[in-house]
């Protein structure tokens, strides 16, 4: 959908490629595009992430793009588990599935506003970083939305 208004990717300076190792047809379609598009975009960065890739096998691909390796973490992660909620997935039926579908938007919010202001409380800085993995693009569409 991005490519057919713009197909020259002209308002990002930079694209993000991560777990490229996890082959897909959307990935290898991006890459195939970005091999023939670098050379008209210059300006253009990419940048290919993963933990278990042969980095080597994709420097040769974008014409010996550079390799950054980092190792282990640089700064504190820390990670916070919240109940699912009292609806069970495992072994229910559509219609609970549907529900707890429908909730994750709002309970994801919840667990963002609750990080926010645990580090309020505790004096951190007021911005801060949240990573959130959704499983697909709608569920991002939907967080957005939310």
């Amino acid at each position: 959908a991005e490519l057919s208004n713009d197909r020259f990717l002209n308002k990002y300076d930079t694209i993000i490629i991560d777990e490229a190792h996890e082959r897909s047809l959307n990935i290898d379609f991006i890459m195939g595009y970005l091999k023939q598009l670098l050379p008209r975009r210059k300006d253009l960065k990419v940048i290919i992430t993963s933990a278990t890739l042969d980095v080597n096998r994709f420097s040769n691909y974008f014409n010996g793009a550079p390799i950054f390796e980092v190792e282990g973490r640089s700064f504190p992660v820390e990670l916070r588990y919240r109940p699912i909620s009292e609806l069970s997935i495992v072994g229910s039926d559509d219609d609970e599935f549907d529900d707890f579908e429908e909730n994750l938007p709002r309970a994801v919010v919840s667990a963002v506003e609750e990080c926010f202001q645990d580090a309020q409380e505790k004096g951190h800085p007021e911005h801060a970083d949240i990573l959130i993995f959704a499983s697909t693009e709608q569920e991002i569409r939907e967080l957005q939305e939310t």
